[in-house]
């Protein structure tokens, strides 16, 4: 159809999503979909997070008020340190680009793997950063599993 702004393609059913080569152009939308996954959800959740409690810690709200726990406090309620909920969000960033990225042999992935998973367990039994002491034991017990699957299939 003819518009101001020149020709527009409303709907052609005889174009295809192709390349000239014939290839569906899955590749391109498989990265364009984990870029926008990984801004959208990865990045922007755990920092928007940790700036909205920034925020209200500076304006001088009580967090820990019953009416704001109510409406924020599945962000950080559980936590000793308000801004912990990100960590984990950095967590399973970090777990996704060495899954993703790291060198494609196996042992090397697992060696990345078992150092990253074994920083994360030390810095847990320093900070203890949950409230109660049974969410700090199940958190250890679920990175020491991690690591030691990490270890595990690197030694395979």
């Amino acid at each position: 159809t003819q518009s101001t702004w020149g020709e527009l393609l409303v709907a052609d059913q005889s174009v295809t999503c192709r390349h000239p080569n014939g290839a569906l152009d899955a590749k391109y939308m498989r990265y364009r979909v984990g870029a926008s996954f990984l801004v959208l959800v990865v990045l922007l959740v755990p920092f928007g997070m940790a700036a909205a409690l920034v925020t209200l810690r500076r304006f001088a709200i009580d967090i820990y008020a019953p009416e704001t726990v109510a409406r924020f406090g599945v962000m950080y309620a559980p936590f000793r340190l308000f801004w912990w909920a990100s960590v984990g969000m950095f967590r399973k960033l970090m777990l996704v680009l060495i899954v993703v990225f790291a060198a494609r042999a196996p042992r090397i992935r697992s060696l990345v793997l078992g150092l990253f998973f074994g920083a994360l367990w030390s810095l847990h039994v320093l900070v203890q950063p949950f409230r109660l002491a049974a969410d700090n034991a199940l958190e250890l017990a679920t990175l020491s599993a991690l690591l030691g699957a990490a270890l595990f299939i690197g030694s395979t």
